[in-house]
């Protein structure tokens, strides 16, 4: 990620988590690793890279295939490294083919046992393609994080990847690396860094002495939110889009108007995933009516007027409970939030920071961005296809998050990963609403947010 003022400019991160560029460290020992022996692994005849357009057999699967309208923005979201595969970050393609063709038994089909989903017509997975300006070496693209087997099978755009074990995957891959021969492209810092990272989330702090974990954002039903990304610092689905490419790509120049205006008609038609409707609705019938008598309403609303709530120490209050926060307040983990304001410290200005303002005034985006007060009241829907739940990932599931938050897990296993709630940045606190409901009103609410 280009040096950008952390007090100023983490709101463009939720969206474009899977841009976030390798750390300085990893980059400069890239460089000298990739010049002893990548050359000559990436020119194996054995391996040779198939054409563009080959993540076509794999849409066809999708069960919310874009429409012709979209479909520009779907190859790319799908294929475009924005030439961020010359960061470093990964050994060459041809080293990641012969790898786990040489041990399916340890790395899966096309690395799937760290939860990467394959691709049919490629020898490389959904999310982890060959680059745009030199396909001998790889990046991960969007759709890494944010296509998902969901739990009745299909597989959907938009949906966050909760069971991708990129940390574990960039640890291992590395030590296979360097067992190779090669010189690291890695710190021991960050390595171990990368080790502390849950699955279905990534850290977007982009420092690794600086925990910043948030899970996959859910792309889908953007198009229906007013204020979006955890922050609900972008006002429209455009800007939004927009800083989130500039936060991707690397080396400028910014993708043309007929890329960017791909995208941005690519989101917009990202619908969340219905469920298959219950058995017995009644559960669900009372549910709307707890929702609606507890006030969960008055924040998580299925319209264009979402808002934030305002970040505090506690106690946390629903909209129209205090004049000084009128859209309410949470005390969920702060060290998302504070990082994204600054308290926690930062880069600081920079060059990164004067291009963003020129972006921001060239492209008319100021005035649709705002700053971060707290935490974004999420669209729930396809809330049954998502845990864990708070935007750190801190709470396994719905009838935990409606238990007092002293009384939540303090750890739990995620993708074979064990989630520590007393780590830095994955506290488990806050969002107490709904704690203190009925057994049966609990029931019926999970029964009713499960229907959504």
């Amino acid at each position: 990620m280009r040096l950008l003022s952390l007090s100023f400019c983490l709101f463009v991160l939720p969206f474009a988590a899977c841009g976030a560029k390798a750390t300085t460290d990893a980059a400069d020992a890239a460089d000298d690793a990739q010049a002893d022996g990548a050359a000559d692994i990436a020119q194996d005849a054995t391996v040779t890279a198939p054409p563009k357009g080959y993540t076509a057999a794999f849409r066809a699967t999708l069960a919310n295939k874009a429409p012709a309208a979209a479909d520009e923005g779907e190859r790319l979201f799908f294929e475009a490294t924005w030439g961020t595969e010359t960061h470093g970050e990964y050994p060459p393609a041809a080293f990641l083919v012969q790898l786990w063709q040489g041990d399916t038994a340890k790395w899966g089909k096309q690395f799937s046992n760290y939860g990467f989903l394959v691709d049919p017509a490629d020898d490389l997975p959904i999310g982890l393609k060959r680059g745009d300006q030199d396909p001998s070496l790889v990046h991960d693209t969007c759709s890494a994080c944010h296509t998902a087997k969901l739990p009745d099978g299909r597989l959907w755009v938009g949906m966050p990847a909760t069971g991708l074990n990129f940390g574990g995957f960039k640890v291992d891959l590395h030590a296979a690396w360097v067992k190779a021969g090669n010189k690291p492209y890695a710190s021991d810092a960050l390595i171990a860094h990368w080790a502390g990272t849950q699955p279905g989330s990534l850290d977007i702090s982009g420092e690794a002495d600086a925990p910043v974990f948030n899970d996959f954002p859910m792309y889908a039903d953007l198009h229906k939110m007013a204020h979006l990304n955890i922050l609900g610092s972008s006002v429209d689905l455009r800007t939004e889009v927009f800083l989130s490419l500039f936060g991707f790509v690397d080396p400028l120049p910014f993708p043309p108007p007929t890329e960017s205006a791909a995208m941005v008609a690519f989101y917009a038609q990202l619908d969340a995933p219905t469920p298959a409707t219950p058995s017995d609705l009644a559960p669900v019938t009372r549910g709307r009516k707890v929702f609606e008598t507890a006030k969960c309403v008055s924040c998580h609303r299925d319209d264009l007027s979402n808002d934030t709530a305002d970040w505090v120490a506690g106690p946390e209050k629903l909209p129209g409970d205090d004049p000084a926060h009128p859209n309410g307040t949470i005390a969920t983990e702060s060290t998302f939030f504070d990082s994204a304001v600054g308290t926690s410290g930062g880069s600081g200005p920079g060059p990164g920071l004067a291009a963003l303002l020129g972006f921001m005034a060239d492209n008319d985006l100021i005035q649709y961005v705002r700053n971060p007060t707290g935490y974004v009241a999420s669209n729930l829907h396809g809330l049954w296809a998502t845990a864990p739940y708070l935007h750190n990932g801190a709470v396994p599931t719905l009838a935990a998050l409606l238990t007092p938050p002293d009384q939540r897990p303090k750890t739990f296993t995620r993708g074979g990963y064990t989630a520590d709630t007393s780590k830095p940045g994955m506290s488990n606190v806050g969002h107490a609403f709904g704690t203190t409901l009925s057994d049966s009103d609990k029931s019926d609410l999970i029964a009713y947010l499960q229907s959504l």
